[in-house]
C-alpha cells in the first residue's frame, strides 16, 4: 500500500511539474518571445564606425554602418538574430563592394555592442527610421535588400513599404511557428501538430507570404537561397508553405546548412546579386 501511494504521489508530482513547465513555455511564447529570440552571444565589435544611430525612448539602439564608395547601386543588409557584423565584414561585404555595390549594414538593439534588447514588436519601426536615412544615398530602383535568417523576415516586411528593386533572402522561414516547431521536433508529423498549436499561441507569427506577395505584385523581384541541410528553417517546411509567384526564384544549395549557405553558393550568389541590380 505504501509503495502504491508513493507511486501515485510521484505521478501527481510529475504531472504538476510537466504542467508548470508547459504553462511557463506557453506564457513565454505568448507574452515574452523576444527573450528566446536573441542569443547571449558576445561578438567582436565591428571595425567599421557607425554611420547612423537611432535610439528609441527605451534607449534600444539600432545602428547602421556603411561600406564601399558612393555608388549608384546599394545593398541593404539585414542580419540574423545574432548580428555578427564583424564576420560579414570579412566574408561577405568585400564581395559586395568588389562588385561595385555600396553596403549599408544594420545592427539591431543588443547586437554588435548596441544598447538595449531586440524587441520584435518595434523592430520594423526602428528599421524604417534607418531606411529613411538611407534613402538620401540610395535610389530604391537600384537597391537590393539582403536578409539572412531573422533578417530575411525583416527584409520582406520592410520591402512591402520601401519597394526596393529586389530582395535576396537566405535561410528564410515563412513564419515563426515554422522555426519553433522545427526546434521542438524533427518528426514531420509532430512538426505539423506543433506548428498549428504554436501558430495559434503566438501573438504575432511574422508571416511573410502576404507582404511578400504584395511586394512582388508591385513589380518587385524575390530571390531565395536555402540550404539543403538547414535544420533551423528546414527546406521541407519552406517548400510546402511558401507562395509561388513568377517574380520569385528559389535556389536550393546542396550540402549547405543554416550558417554557411551564402559561403557554399558564393559564385552563384554574387552573380545573381549583380544581375538583380542591373
Amino acid at each position: 500500500m505504501k509503495i502504491r501511494a508513493g507511486f501515485k504521489f510521484l505521478c501527481v508530482l510529475l504531472f504538476i511539474t510537466i504542467t508548470a513547465i508547459v504553462t511557463l513555455f506557453l506564457m513565454v511564447l505568448r507574452f515574452n518571445f523576444d527573450a528566446l529570440i536573441q542569443p547571449p552571444i558576445d561578438f567582436l565589435k565591428p571595425t567599421q564606425s557607425v554611420f547612423y544611430s537611432y535610439k528609441s525612448a527605451e534607449l534600444d539602439e539600432l545602428t547602421l554602418r556603411r561600406y564601399g564608395e558612393d555608388k549608384q547601386s546599394c545593398v541593404i543588409f539585414f542580419p540574423g538574430r545574432s548580428g555578427a557584423i564583424t564576420s560579414y565584414e570579412k566574408s561577405l561585404f568585400p564581395l559586395f563592394t568588389e562588385s561595385g555595390l555600396q553596403v549599408f549594414a544594420l545592427s539591431y538593439p543588443g547586437q554588435d555592442g548596441n544598447l538595449g534588447k531586440l524587441k520584435l514588436t518595434v523592430l520594423l519601426e526602428q528599421v524604417e527610421y534607418a531606411l529613411e536615412h538611407i534613402s538620401h544615398f540610395c535610389l530604391k530602383n537600384t537597391t537590393v535588400f539582403v536578409g539572412r535568417s531573422l533578417g530575411a523576415t525583416v527584409a520582406v516586411l520592410a520591402a512591402q513599404k520601401w519597394q526596393p528593386k529586389c530582395v535576396l533572402l537566405e535561410g528564410v522561414s515563412v513564419d515563426l511557428a515554422s522555426v519553433i516547431s522545427a526546434k521542438v521536433t524533427e518528426h514531420k508529423t509532430f512538426q505539423n501538430l506543433f506548428y498549428s498549436f504554436i501558430k495559434y499561441i503566438l501573438q504575432n507569427n511574422f508571416e511573410i507570404n502576404r507582404p511578400l506577395l504584395d511586394y512582388l505584385s508591385k513589380g518587385g523581384k524575390g530571390i531565395i537561397f536555402h540550404g539543403e541541410l538547414d535544420n533551423v528553417t528546414p527546406f521541407s517546411s519552406l517548400k510546402s508553405r511558401l507562395i509561388q509567384h513568377p517574380n520569385l526564384k528559389l535556389f536550393v544549395v546542396e550540402g549547405a546548412n543554416h550558417s554557411n549557405t551564402y559561403l557554399k553558393a558564393k559564385p552563384h550568389y554574387i552573380e545573381i546579386l549583380k544581375q538583380s541590380v542591373n
